[in-house]
């Protein structure tokens, strides 16, 4: 009761005092109350409550629960008071004063107009069967409207109160969602925090954000509120399929179903949703994904909640564009703009890093430097297009040579560094050697150069942290010499 009315609570402890007092009013005349019809109506009346309280009905709205709990106690308990003789006392006007005032606070001041104006059809039976007409008829009418003035300010306190509390989690919701937007994390931390704050603000059982492959034309989960990481890892959805795949079908409409057929969700949730509201994500007015709320019993949310999900729909939006834009710029800070290696500043940074952490585990740690034989002579023959074109395949022979482990970097112009943290001398020199035989594909590889009388080389220099050197500087340039004593040898050459 309390989740279904917010004044639920009030309502059970003020309808169990106020049928207990009419109850032991008509005590005293027990010995003419109809007690067949009395004991056929009590069981009838706790069940109906009992279904419409602790237990809701299996189907039907909130609003239609209520409906059926006011207007049922109405009849229900105007028939008991007729039974049991409490039409002459107190009671009667008691129960009526609860029943109007409970219509009007549960339902709305209309309710409570038509309880009031069923109470007051009733009242004029009964008070003209009364010897005190008058006193009887002003007694009811102080009641009935009471009931109703008291129950439209509590309504109207309970309104603004929910308004109130609604601005609240909405101003909260976007203030810690907007916080993120300088916050770079990574996309799956982001993502994450960002489901729960929605899945709490609203009150979801469950929150799923889904982003959208347009080049394999499917919906797949990011992160989750509610749900299992399990779930998050393996929930993909085709284009149209279920209700976000609607969604970004129909180019961002709001939908909201009833999705207790859909066997996608109930495999994937244990069969135990019953609807979901699904808002798209928008990147520069294009669809880029879903915010999906799923619940486990027939909620629909207000147009209030429906406008707040989507108003954090679009903060998560600018949030995904600025982590959009915050990687592209960190990856140009980083990599070389025409090999896609690390630049020099990179591999010094990297460089540096592994070194400490060579020291710290008592590792060995190998540098490889690499550059192309007699490389100047070539882009003055063939040209800087091509020159190009080789210093791109030679990047990408590098990276497929290496292990996973190792970090490759363009040191600057046609020369390569890679780092082999925890490698031994028999590792470098078979990486080296790997590196320099690929490297000699290359002509075939490139168009410009197939059936040229041209050999693209490299020459490779190795050297050992800590047997060669305990400095950066010192490390590079002894791989350097290195390397230069090998260019000088004709090239082609491993020098180690």
């Amino acid at each position: 009761m309390k989740k279904e009315f917010g004044y639920g609570a009030y309502y059970r402890f003020f309808m169990l005092i106020t049928f207990a007092i009419v109850l032991g009013l008509n005590l005293v005349n027990i010995r003419d109350w109809s007690l067949g019809i009395v004991g056929t109506l009590l069981p009838i009346w706790i069940l109906l409550n009992y279904m419409l309280g602790v237990k809701e009905m299996p189907r039907g709205g909130r609003m239609n629960r209520a409906w059926i709990k006011i207007i049922g106690n109405f009849i229900l308990f105007s028939i008991l008071l007729y039974y049991i003789g409490g039409y002459t006392n107190l009671s009667y006007t008691l129960f009526h004063f609860f029943i109007i005032l409970s219509s009007t606070v549960l339902l709305s001041p209309y309710a409570g107009l038509l309880m009031l104006g069923l109470s007051f059809g009733i009242a004029l039976k009964v008070v003209f069967s009364q010897a005190y007409i008058l006193d009887n008829f002003i007694i009811h009418s102080y009641a009935y409207g009471g009931a109703m003035v008291i129950g439209y300010f509590i309504r109207m306190e309970k309104t603004q109160k929910s308004k109130l509390d609604h601005k609240v989690r909405e101003l909260d919701a976007l203030y810690k969602i907007s916080k993120m937007i300088d916050y770079f994390p990574g996309t799956e931390e982001i993502l994450d925090k960002i489901s729960v704050i929605v899945g709490e603000t609203i009150g979801a059982a469950m929150c799923l954000i889904m982003l959208y492959d347009e080049e394999r034309e499917c919906l797949t989960a990011k992160a989750g509120y509610g749900v299992s990481k399990e779930v998050i890892n393996n929930f993909t959805l085709r284009k149209s399929e279920g209700i976000e795949g609607e969604v970004i079908e129909n180019r961002g409409q709001i939908t909201c179903k009833d999705i207790g057929n859909l066997a996608i969700y109930q495999r994937l949730f244990d069969g135990k949703l019953e609807t979901v509201t699904v808002i798209p994500l928008y990147l520069r007015n294009k669809v880029i994904g879903t915010l999906s709320i799923y619940d486990t019993k027939d909620k629909h949310y207000s147009s209030e909640d429906i406008d707040l999900l989507d108003m954090m729909g679009s903060r998560i939006g600018m949030i995904l564009e600025n982590d959009k834009l915050y990687k592209q710029i960190h990856t140009k800070a980083i990599m070389d703009g025409l090999t896609g290696l690390y630049n020099h500043k990179q591999f010094y940074d990297r460089l540096k890093q592994e070194i400490h952490d060579a020291k710290r585990n008592e590792h060995q740690l190998y540098l490889l430097m690499i550059d192309i034989d007699r490389f100047k002579a070539f882009n003055d023959h063939y040209g800087h297009v091509v020159g190009d074109q080789v210093l791109v395949q030679i990047a990408e022979t590098i990276k497929g040579s290496i292990r996973e482990t190792d970090y490759a970097a363009r040191y600057g112009g046609e020369e390569f560094a890679v780092i082999l943290p925890n490698a031994d001398h028999e590792t470098a020199s078979k990486v080296a050697d790997r590196i320099r035989s690929n490297v000699k594909k290359t002509t075939n590889i490139i168009d410009q150069l197939r059936g040229e009388d041209v050999d693209i080389t490299v020459s490779i220099g190795i050297s050992c942290y800590p047997d060669c050197s305990n400095d950066i500087v010192n490390l590079v340039d002894i791989a350097d010499v290195r390397m230069y004593k090998g260019k000088a040898m004709g090239g082609d050459q491993i020098i180690a």
